[in-house]
């Protein structure tokens, strides 16, 4: 008889719009109940909307739009600890 041991990672990423500080993540880590602090995804303050979120591996992606319209960009190399702001 064989056993199989399967391990899932959970990670959560969230999105969070508030309003004069614009878009920002928050991440945990698995088996953690409690999110690191907020960090800044966007740089304009009021006007982030329709947020959208895209992984692939540790990749995570968001595209969201703003008031120009424009449709905005920032990527995670590292689950979304962290994101690139090129």
């Amino acid at each position: 008889m064989a056993c199989i041991r399967i391990r899932i990672a959970i990670r959560f990423l969230v999105l969070l719009f508030v309003a004069g500080l614009g878009l920002q993540s928050a991440y945990s880590q698995q088996y953690d109940p409690s999110f690191d602090r907020p960090q800044q995804i966007s740089d304009n303050p009021n006007a982030d909307f329709a947020p959208r979120i895209a992984t692939s591996g540790d990749h995570v992606y968001v595209v969201w739009t703003n008031e120009e319209p424009a449709v905005l960009f920032r990527k995670s190399a590292d689950g979304g600890k962290t994101f690139d702001f090129q």
